[in-house]
């Protein structure tokens, strides 16, 4: 191999080698996270990016939604093996489709895409932008101690890692939230209250990369940066960037499925068809919320399948690919024994319907309480 002419890919090959040592090598401690982390979420991202057409801003952020969904389910999996968790089987996991797009660009060259940039001045804004969200997010990330759904959410990450699988079905939301703790957890050998909340701090910040994304390719530069200052600052936003819970992963996913939805539109590329229906799926596999998600990125997909002329098939196989991603668990959650007494909940309490009525306000005095608190009221 000509190392020279595939310096990026040996590069990245190396750099995940040495991390993986790292990580099983390290005593549990900061080092150790750091290289996990690394590991975990952003070498892998620098790897997908090889494989996305783009700017390198758009391209990162995609393929940093790749790697979250991606290794989020090798976690289902590994967690679905009887008896304890193995970390040598997520190590292996996280590796074996990290490296898929590096050695298909070595097998050919061809796939390589060069990025495109955006003007240096929206460039320079975008980045301000983004130093200000992790400013709001990350200072102090450990120091309050887990707040209850915080505990539920770890006390279930630890039962899994032992062994006990039916806590994933107890849970009454997704199993993103326990998925990503459990990951980072397993691979250190220990976890703190940063720690833990890294991967979802981590989304978060993404998630204002997302709506500037999203917003653009709708609108206008202009239009992106504003989004993304507004989203940045939000407060619900920089809350649930700061707690290890699902919104983020919501938000993320959401809007990375709609954009990609909106790039399919523009561009026909089947890629971002198939990249739309697993990020949707992603969504879901966070929460049920994200169903709000599905009549905007099916309309935008209506709208490109009455102007575009891909075959039936074509179609079938990206909507399949979505559906095959949420049966690797809702289909065992819905055969759970507790499944009933999760649905009773969500029609009941969530969606507010008592008997045969639907009571649309249920949640609103709530809902305005949470707003009041979060957020500015101007």
């Amino acid at each position: 191999m000509n190392l020279r002419k595939y310096g990026i890919q040996t590069s990245l090959i190396i750099t995940m080698a040495f991390l993986a040592l790292v990580s099983l090598l390290l005593p549990s401690g900061s080092a150790r996270q750091i290289a996990v982390f690394s590991l975990l979420w952003i070498m892998p991202a620098l790897s997908w990016m090889l494989l996305i057409r783009g700017y390198l801003s758009e391209r990162f952020l995609v393929a940093a939604g790749i790697t979250l969904l991606v290794n989020m389910l090798i976690a289902l999996w590994v967690s679905y093996i009887p008896g304890e968790i193995q970390s040598w089987l997520l190590l292996i996991g996280v590796l074996a489709l990290a490296f898929v797009p590096l050695l298909l660009t070595l097998i050919k060259p061809g796939l390589k895409v060069e990025g495109q940039t955006l003007s240096l001045r929206v460039f320079v804004t975008l980045m301000a932008i983004m130093l200000a969200a992790i400013l709001l997010r990350l200072p102090n990330l450990g120091y309050k101690e887990l707040q209850g759904d915080e505990g539920i959410i770890m006390a279930r990450a630890a039962a899994i890692i032992t062994g006990d699988l039916a806590e994933l079905f107890l849970h009454q939301k997704g199993p993103a939230e326990i998925l990503y703790p459990l990951i980072t957890w397993q691979l250190t050998g220990a976890i703190n209250d940063f720690w833990l909340r890294m991967p979802f701090t981590w989304a978060g910040w993404l998630a204002v990369l997302a709506i500037f994304w999203l917003a653009r390719t709708w609108f206008s530069d202009r239009v992106g940066l504003l989004s993304a200052l507004l989203f940045a600052i939000g407060g619900f936003a920089v809350a649930f960037s700061r707690i290890a819970q699902y919104q983020s992963f919501v938000v993320l996913f959401g809007a990375l499925a709609l954009s990609s939805a909106a790039r399919f539109r523009l561009n026909g590329r089947k890629s971002d068809l198939f990249l739309s229906s697993m990020f949707l799926a992603g969504a879901l596999l966070a929460h049920y919320d994200a169903i709000l998600f599905v009549p905007a990125v099916a309309w935008i997909l209506a709208t490109a399948y009455r102007e575009n002329h891909e075959k039936a098939l074509t179609w079938g196989l990206a909507l399949l690919s979505g559906l095959i991603l949420l049966a690797i668990f809702y289909v065992p959650y819905a055969f759970a024994p507790n499944f009933g007494k999760i649905f009773n909940y969500l029609v009941g309490t969530r969606v507010g319907v008592q008997g045969n009525e639907l009571s649309l306000g249920a949640g609103a005095g709530a809902a305005w309480q949470m707003s009041t608190f979060y957020n500015s009221i101007w």
